[in-house]
């Protein structure tokens, strides 16, 4: 039970710090560096109502799929310019689930954050996401 919390959990913040940008900073003069993701804003309050809900799950579900499949590609890669161009098309193909889930990153960011504060829809989505 904890792991599949905490699964979701991480997966939810890491395409939310995807989509913000802010998972990597660009060093100048070509060097590339690692920084931390900066602290985000609160998103506004949203209602999920049941269709945005099964949206969501079913977007969830086929952003975890590119995570792991891109996960594995960039482990252990040294060519750091190599690995922007993976996470670039990671980030590509996660935002065309998004397009075809009628989602901008902003308004799946909020409900992800939504669901991970409410214990109610975390149940929810996790039973969907374990099916």
């Amino acid at each position: 039970m904890f792991r599949k919390i905490f699964v979701l959990a991480t997966t939810l913040m890491v395409f939310s710090v995807t989509f913000t940008g802010s998972s990597f900073v660009l060093a100048q003069q070509g060097e590339q560096r690692m920084q931390p993701a900066q602290p985000q804003m609160q998103s506004p309050e949203i209602k999920i109502d049941e269709k945005m809900l099964n949206k969501f799950i079913a977007a969830a579900k086929e952003i975890e799929g590119i995570k792991a499949e891109y996960t594995k590609k960039l482990q252990g890669m040294k060519d750091k310019t190599k690995a922007m161009e993976f996470q670039q098309k990671a980030q590509d193909e996660v935002n065309k689930v998004l397009k075809k889930h009628q989602f901008d990153p902003q308004t799946y960011n909020s409900i992800g954050n939504a669901v991970t504060q409410n214990p109610e829809l975390m149940k929810k989505v996790q039973k969907e996401l374990s099916k």
